[in-house]
């Protein structure tokens, strides 16, 4: 029943508002359904980041207001924009059947994300991202912050960290009007995320490369060799929801810039904004397709001109809607170039790489369907012009990987820092682009085969034919669909170090958490899963996100917190903090053999200032006592302790 109230949540959050504002637009049929979560996602974002330095409070009354005046002005400028009243924005239609390959393309992924989660939103994810996402869209619910300057409360003394927070601003919505902890809610978009990428990709391609059997199959196949989801950067879900908007939102430009269609600017503005507000990684990559097309796809160097400058116009437009975003996270770029700076790849490792996609589920009969597809729309590009755009995207992608991945440390950010210096983000623009080759490949096979058919039925018949032969491919034992669920699995349920969070941790965190007042800290293992403390329970632990502590105070208390009757500075920072208690769980999040010094003596009762409440085999609970515990006036001071059963057991 939870899990149905918050599926149901996330979709009318998710569709509702954009359907309402791109109705008022004059987007109509599949592209408004495709764009609708794309023109959430901008609403939610702009409205946050413009309203949080007036101090609005972001929550659900301010999403409706938001909502209602985008919407009405929507209404005005429409109105002035249209030829006539009737004038309305669609995507080129096709056949019904046509439809088969965005539904194939989501049920697999729909397969693999579910399945590889058991179908349990309950399941906490083990991977490096996740916390800090799922932490930071807990802080904006409860803060009412809606913008990146929530995560202040991810760390003790923390000044917090500039991240996209489009995802998160809508994420706090769900978790506002279910009461759903942010764990969940971040499980629920995942799947999501997962399912809308094929219909992504079959409005881009319809839009673009106006053949229905290519758009029919590229939906399918982006499902088999997935870009990003399932398992590729399965818990950065920001990421994730970049690269699901960005075909939409480089349709709508394109409908708008290759019609002259004045009317449609506005949505392609809103669309084109959200990739930014999600993970600008996702807009360079929306940049390398537009000005592929741009280049390839309008006729006459004029032509060409001009679509330059409608892109142009509208992608200024879009950042100008973005700009606290774009102020704020101005050196976020230079900062993690340094995080990337592996070793140059040899060329023939990465010219491999560079003309097939490579991934754990490709290999045997599916990477060879994949490239003899891939060489086939190739042919078919050069042959029809319009056609090409596709295949100058492949081939600048390509490019693009080949370079970086050959390139030294000192050069690479040059290539990739549009992508946050993550080759791995380029890699997933040049498999998105060889799917879509492969589309034109499956296409012009397609067509092939009904040429040579005389009988209607036949024909139709035959446009299923590459789809099936994919999908019994990636069925098998081996295959995409098995590996996939694979991948995700591992992000759910196990872990090189641990796993880092197990369901019996959790349910501890939720037992204890009534034993903290919602100021108060709780010392946590910084490689271990009570980062997720907050996200799961609402109370704060000094560190919101695995690796070593990032502030002074952190690193303080976790090397020294076991000194603390005779180092001043640890009980000034446990009273000054309101840290009350301490959490020590087993497992982590990378391999490790040690312990925190400040946790010496906890267990064994030689720290004076805590007790143990609470131990079972995988987590510990302390609480602060005594003096230190009246001066930080912690809850279990001030209060009778709320009583903690001997065992905890998994709900």
């Amino acid at each position: 029943m939870r899990s149905g109230v918050l599926i149901g949540t996330v979709l009318a959050v998710l569709f509702v508002p954009g359907i309402v504002l791109g109705w008022c637009l004059r987007l109509r049929g599949l592209l408004l359904a495709a764009t609708a979560p794309v023109l959430t996602f901008t609403v939610c974002a702009v409205t946050g980041m413009w309203l949080r330095p007036l101090g609005v409070r972001w929550e659900p009354l301010t999403a409706l207001a938001a909502l209602t005046v985008a919407s009405l002005a929507a209404v005005a400028v429409s109105r002035r924009l249209a030829r006539d009243r009737d004038d309305r924005i669609t995507a080129p239609a096709g056949p019904p059947w046509s439809l088969a390959g965005p539904v194939l393309g989501s049920a697999l992924a729909l397969v693999m994300v579910g399945h590889g989660i058991g179908w349990n939103l309950d399941y906490v994810n083990q991977s490096w991202d996740p916390p800090w996402h799922a932490n930071l869209t807990a802080l904006i619910a409860s803060s009412g912050n809606g913008d990146w300057t929530a995560s202040v409360g991810n760390d003790i003394d923390a000044k917090g960290m500039f991240y996209p927070a489009a995802l998160n601003v809508v994420e706090a919505l769900v978790v506002d009007l279910t009461g759903q902890d942010a764990a969940r809610v971040f499980n629920a978009f995942l799947v999501l995320s997962a399912v809308l990428l094929p219909w992504a990709t079959f409005l881009l391609v319809r839009v673009a490369a106006p053949r229905w059997p290519v758009a029919a199959a590229a939906a399918a196949l982006v499902a088999i060799v997935p870009p990003d989801n399932p398992w590729g950067q399965v818990g950065t879900q920001a990421w994730a929801w970049s690269m699901a908007v960005t075909p939409v939102a480089v349709a709508l430009v394109v409908l708008t810039a290759a019609e002259r269609r004045r009317l449609a600017v506005p949505a392609s503005v809103l669309a084109l904004a959200a990739p930014v507000a999600l993970q600008p990684a996702g807009f360079a990559s929306a940049a390398v397709l537009l000005a592929c097309w741009v280049l390839v796809a309008p006729a006459g160097l004029r032509g060409r001109a001009v679509s330059g400058l409608w892109v142009g116009g509208m992608a200024a437009l879009s950042l100008v809607l973005v700009a606290p975003e774009l102020r704020a996270g101005k050196g976020s770029v230079e900062s993690v170039a340094t995080w990337f700076t592996g070793p140059a790849a040899p060329l023939r490792t990465s010219l491999s790489v560079a003309l097939v996609p490579h991934g754990p589920a490709l290999g045997g009969p599916v990477l060879l369907a994949v490239t003899i597809f891939g060489v086939v729309g190739l042919g078919a590009a050069v042959a029809v012009r319009e056609l090409r755009w596709p295949a100058s995207v492949y081939v600048v992608a390509a490019a693009l990987l080949l370079a970086s991945m050959s390139a030294p440390p000192s050069i690479r950010p040059y290539i990739t820092g549009l992508w946050y210096s993550d080759v791995a983000r380029l890699a997933r623009l040049h498999a998105f682009a060889a799917v879509v080759v492969a589309g034109l490949g499956a296409g012009a096979l397609t067509a092939v085969g009904q040429r040579q058919l005389r009988s209607d039925v036949l024909r139709r018949v035959a446009v299923a034919v590459p789809a099936l032969a994919l999908l019994a491919g990636a069925v098998l034992q081996d295959g995409p669909v098995r590996t996939g669920v694979d991948m995700v699995q591992l992000e759910y349920a196990e872990h090189p170090g641990g796993p880092s969070i197990t369901p019996q941790q959790v349910a501890v965190l939720r037992t204890v958490a009534p034993l903290f007042g919602p100021d108060e800290f709780v010392v946590v293992d910084t490689w271990q899963g009570g980062v997720w403390l907050y996200a799961l329970t609402g109370v704060h632990s000094i560190q919101g996100r695995y690796g070593d502590a990032y502030t002074h105070d952190a690193d303080v208390l976790l090397r020294r917190l076991n000194d603390i009757a005779t180092d001043p500075e640890v009980a000034r920072l446990v009273v000054e903090h309101k840290v009350c208690g301490v959490y020590v769980g087993r497992g982590s999040v990378v391999p490790k053999d040690w312990t925190w010094s400040g946790f010496a003596g906890l267990a064994e009762g030689r720290n004076p200032a805590f007790r143990q409440v609470y131990a079972d085999r995988d987590s510990q609970v302390y609480l602060l006592t005594g003096a230190l515990a009246r001066a930080a006036r912690c809850r279990s001071a001030e209060a009778p302790a709320t009583p903690i059963p001997s065992r905890i057991a998994v709900p």
